[in-house]
């Protein structure tokens, strides 16, 4: 008798170990499924801030692309511009340039080293800030 106590003994610390064994895979599970959702969260907050970057680094870009407009374009060029100012102008552009390669995005720089000119974005803004003719009222003139 003592064999069969022996080998249900065996088997009891079988089930328990193979019980144990269950629970800590089931811990580790809901901990990888845990990081997951974390690092799914993160990627998306990542990707957020990345796009959020590049919109930013595309405005310094539209902002330079105007200043060589001020600098080289026939119809808008600052006439009489002091070296200093002209410098300092150049210098901004050169800035952003720098600034938008070392963060890596080289194709927005390397536009902006190519073209000059008022984008829509811009040219909304100078639009926005254009006298507005005065209007009239309706079936009458204003004095």
């Amino acid at each position: 008798m003592k064999i069969a106590g022996d080998a249900a003994t065996k088997k009891q610390l079988s089930a328990e170990a193979l019980y144990n064994q269950q629970l800590n895979l089931n811990q580790l599970y809901d901990e990888a499924i845990s990081f997951r959702k974390k690092f799914e969260a993160k990627h998306q907050e990542n990707e957020y801030l990345k796009n959020n970057l590049e919109v930013a680094f595309q405005s310094i870009a539209n902002m330079s692309k105007a200043i060589g407009m001020l600098l080289h374009d026939k119809e808008h060029c600052i006439k009489h511009l002091t070296k200093k100012q002209e410098m300092a102008l150049k210098a901004i552009q050169n800035y952003g340039i720098k600034h938008v390669e070392n963060a890596g995005f080289d194709e927005i720089a390397q536009n902006m080293r190519k073209y000059y000119g008022f984008t829509k974005g811009i040219q909304d803004v100078i639009n926005e800030l254009m006298p507005k003719p005065p209007q009239r009222g309706k079936g009458g003139y204003e004095l």
